[in-house]
């Protein structure tokens, strides 16, 4: 791979760090929890903030009529150039604070934190009801989160990391920054991206804020939103929650 082939953010994180993460896993889940989960028969599926279409992609190539939405015009031109003819959702560049759809869904879904992006609760309540009509009866909504509090009660909390990947011929370091605002909930991380072949180098620079929830503020916003039954996971151990989670996965009814 050609240093110049990365060119942004963006394309970095598609051709080295997203070739690491677990997409068939995570779809292999959601297709278990809408099989196990929704009292509807789940064909047509909402993938709220789909980034560059890792999940829109792989859910697509299942059989599934899946329309992915995105803030982001880079990352949903991205997804565009990967659609394939058994691989083929529907796109949009859409903010989901303002979502208008005319179609509904068996199941929405939201992976890597997205709803974390809001900071306010009371927004992130009135996504929810939004996201609520947009579902069937029957249907289910299905999004995770990251937990920091368990690293910090457990002394594994770092705020600054070191991280080093190589990747056909480049070498990537992440050096990032971490801080935890307990009384807002909220989760600062700012992160150096250093991607070098030996002899020349590219520098990115990254900010990510996040709100993050105790299950049972997730449990009264949904509730809020009129959600029925309400579980809520270990998203990386698909186990019941307990004091190593650092993650959660929610699974609503409506």
């Amino acid at each position: 791979m050609l240093l110049e082939e990365i060119n942004s953010y963006e394309a970095m994180k598609e051709k080295l760090i997203y070739l690491y993460l677990p997409t068939r896993k995570q779809c292999y889940t959601l297709c278990h929890i809408f099989e196990s989960f929704a009292d509807v028969p789940v064909r047509k599926v909402l993938d709220i903030g789909c980034g560059h279409g890792r999940h829109s992609l792989e859910l697509s190539r299942r059989g599934y009529d899946v329309l992915g939405i995105d803030v982001s015009e880079e990352a949903i031109e991205i997804c565009n150039g990967k659609k394939e003819v058994e691989s083929n959702p529907r796109l949009l560049v859409c903010d989901m604070r303002k979502m208008a759809f005319r179609e509904r869904f068996d199941a929405a879904f939201s992976h890597n934190s997205t709803i974390g992006y809001v900071l306010d609760e009371h927004e992130v309540a009135q996504i929810f009801s939004i996201i609520h009509g947009f579902v069937n009866n029957g249907g289910v909504f299905v999004f995770d989160y990251f937990y920091p509090m368990n690293l910090v009660r457990n002394g594994l909390y770092k705020p600054e990391l070191t991280l080093h990947l190589d990747v056909d011929g480049l070498h990537l370091t992440k050096e990032s920054r971490h801080e935890i605002d307990l009384e807002k909930q909220i989760h600062y991380e700012r992160s150096t991206y250093t991607l070098t072949d030996g002899e020349s180098s590219v520098v990115f620079q990254a900010k990510e804020v996040l709100r993050y929830y105790e299950p049972d503020q997730i449990r009264e916003l949904l509730g809020r939103s009129r959600f029925g039954v309400i579980y809520i996971y270990d998203r990386e151990r698909y186990c019941q929650i307990g004091d190593q989670t650092n993650g959660f996965l929610v699974i609503a009814k409506k």
